[in-house]
């Protein structure tokens, strides 16, 4: 009984600080509900359209990810995963985001520290990867992309190589590694669409290999970001990477503007979505009694 207190006033924790994050950050931001009541319904819809498909993207990676480490997860837990883990990254402190989701593939899978931060980073390199690749598209000739492309695979699976004997459970496969490869490919291209639609929106001569490389700088300053939804760092590193993208600061800042809105609108209903599936019932921390193919506490 006393467990079961326990988890319900932790998850009561947990919606509380969620709600209050939401107010602190609307009330720090006013300028984000001015553009919201601002920006045209279409627009609005299909950048909410396209971050669904963002969040099917990451529900992929998790998937992937766990199958390395041979743990099997049921797609609507995966989705609520997913989606606790995304608001509290975009709210929380020091995108914290995979905190929640250790600390809930620990309870509930029994799945090591070694192991996981073994396929967060191997999630990582490949961010990392295609970002980069996404970064330099305009200022290297393909052929130049391709050896940069080759050189850094050829590294990456030589540390990866030697890596996997330390890990417990994991199934290192090309299945695998490609069907995380892949869907990490796909997040990327999803936000680079995301990126050019609203910089179209604000200026209709933006290319889409510019919105590739806008894309590429964006998302290393999630590396170094220390603010909710990296706010402040990652308008640096797109001010900063203007040679190479060439968008106007004006732009980029109207751009910023229309994404921070209908993200922080889509984790809104995301937060709405969840709470409505009753997920603090099914989003149980319980052990299971006999978990398939889940990797071993050591």
């Amino acid at each position: 009984m006393n467990l079961r207190r326990a988890r319900v006033a932790a998850s009561l924790a947990v919606l509380l600080l969620t709600i209050a994050a939401f107010s602190y950050y609307i009330a720090k931001h006013p300028s984000l509900l001015d553009q919201l009541r601002h920006m045209r319904l279409s627009l609005l819809a299909v950048l909410l359209g396209m971050y669904v498909v963002f969040t099917v993207s990451l529900v992929f990676i998790l998937a992937a990810s766990l199958r390395i480490i041979g743990v099997r997860m049921p797609m609507h837990e995966n989705f609520l995963l997913t989606s606790y883990s995304s608001i509290v990254n975009f709210f929380g402190p020091l995108q914290s985001g995979p905190g929640v989701r250790l600390v809930y593939l620990r309870k509930k899978y029994n799945v090591t520290v070694r192991n996981f931060m073994f396929a967060t980073f191997l999630y990582y390199g490949f961010f990392a990867l295609f970002s980069g690749l996404f970064l330099t598209v305009t200022a290297l000739q393909w052929w130049q992309t391709a050896g940069v492309m080759a050189g850094i695979v050829a590294a990456s699976l030589a540390v990866i190589a030697r890596q996997r004997r330390k890990v417990a459970g994991a199934h290192f496969s090309a299945e695998g590694i490609v069907g995380l490869a892949l869907a990490t490919l796909f997040q990327v291209l999803v936000v680079a669409v995301i990126y050019f639609t609203e910089l179209r929106s604000v200026h209709a001569n933006v290319t889409f290999a510019q919105a590739m490389t806008y894309t590429g700088a964006a998302n290393f300053a999630l590396f170094t970001s220390l603010t909710p939804g990296a706010i402040g760092f990652r308008e640096s590193f797109l001010l900063f990477s203007q040679r190479l993208h060439h968008i106007d600061s004006s732009h980029v800042l109207a751009a910023s503007v229309i994404d921070r809105t209908v993200n922080v609108a889509f984790l809104g209903l995301l937060f709405l979505v969840t709470v409505g599936l009753h997920a603090q019932r099914r989003f149980s921390a319980q052990p299971p009694s006999a978990p398939p193919g889940s990797a071993g506490a050591q």
